[in-house]
């Protein structure tokens, strides 16, 4: 053992919070392009 497990634990926690705030910002994003596809449709009017 060299702390590999140990090691892929941190790992996997970093991941998975990250992974968590991942995909809070993907949706914001989603709704901030669809918000902006709005407004290009509300220009081109």
């Amino acid at each position: 053992m060299d702390g590999t497990s140990e090691e892929l634990t941190k790992e996997g926690n970093k991941r998975w919070r990250e992974g968590s705030t991942k995909s809070i910002v993907e949706e914001q994003r989603k709704w901030k392009r669809r918000g902006e596809r709005e407004r290009g449709r509300e220009k081109e009017r």
